[in-house]
């Protein structure tokens, strides 16, 4: 999760909503993503949707079962499914948002240094409103 933290803090620092990602294949980091909507003006621009897509360059396939993803915010549904249909097995989450995706199973642990994930995003929204 560190990692992923630091993915959300790179988001940070471009002014993009603080959510980091990284994708692994037995230890070992295979991907990374922040979110660049923002920045990139794409919709896709996702922190796991970015991750999935250099993961699926990397290995030359679509298929990442065995892989493992931890991010530092729920995933919306947009990317529960590219999740889903990544085939990624399990999930690690920091913090969630107030709904969760009750319709799409995978294995999901939340909590893993929800405290600093927490602290990111309300301090990037503090100081959107204070701008």
């Amino acid at each position: 999760m560190d990692i992923a933290i630091k993915e959300a803090i790179k988001a940070y620092k471009k002014d993009e909503v603080p959510v980091g990602c990284c994708i692994v294949y037995k230890n070992k980091v295979l991907s990374v993503g922040h979110n660049i909507r923002q920045g990139k003006y794409d919709i896709m621009g996702h922190a796991e949707i970015v991750a999935i897509k250099k993961a699926a360059k990397r290995i030359k396939s679509w298929n990442l079962s065995g892989c493992t993803m931890y991010v530092t915010l729920s995933p919306c549904d947009l990317c529960f499914l590219a999740i889903k249909n990544s085939r990624i097995a399990k999930i690690y989450i920091s913090c969630e948002k107030i709904y969760k995706n009750d319709t799409i199973v995978i294995e999901s642990i939340f909590g893993i240094m929800k405290d600093t994930s927490t602290q990111l995003l309300k301090n990037f929204f503090i100081n959107k409103r204070n701008k």
